[in-house]
């Protein structure tokens, strides 16, 4: 797996870590084998998160973890916790326009 440069974290003024428990994913109420839900569920906290960010003028990066060793040595997670990505929040220098995009109709198919 490539490296990463990560130097710009150590300017970040605030770094909010998203730890997973795959032992209390909720989906063994319904299932009878393992389920990573905790994955989806922890991905939708990273998003809603940030569009909380969003509303206080706040940007927000979201950089997913790989190096699972590393990330759980840096920041003191136990091996029982998957570190799933880190939101980087702070004041944009400039705010950026919203990107084009596509309407309902190319993206939605109804079927009768």
């Amino acid at each position: 797996m490539p490296t990463f440069n990560i130097e710009f974290l150590l300017q970040v003024p605030t770094l909010i870590v998203v730890v997973g428990d795959p032992a209390r994913n909720g989906a063994e109420q319904f299932l009878d084998v393992p389920s990573p839900g905790y994955l989806e569920a922890c991905s939708a906290a990273i998003q809603n998160m940030s569009l909380a960010a969003h509303t206080l003028n706040l940007g927000t990066l979201w950089f997913s973890l790989y190096e699972k060793a590393d990330a759980r040595q840096i920041f003191g997670i136990s091996e029982d916790k998957d570190p799933i990505g880190i939101i980087c929040v702070g004041y944009p220098e400039r705010l950026g326009k919203a990107p084009f995009r596509k309407g309902i109709e190319d993206k939605v198919r109804y079927i009768d």
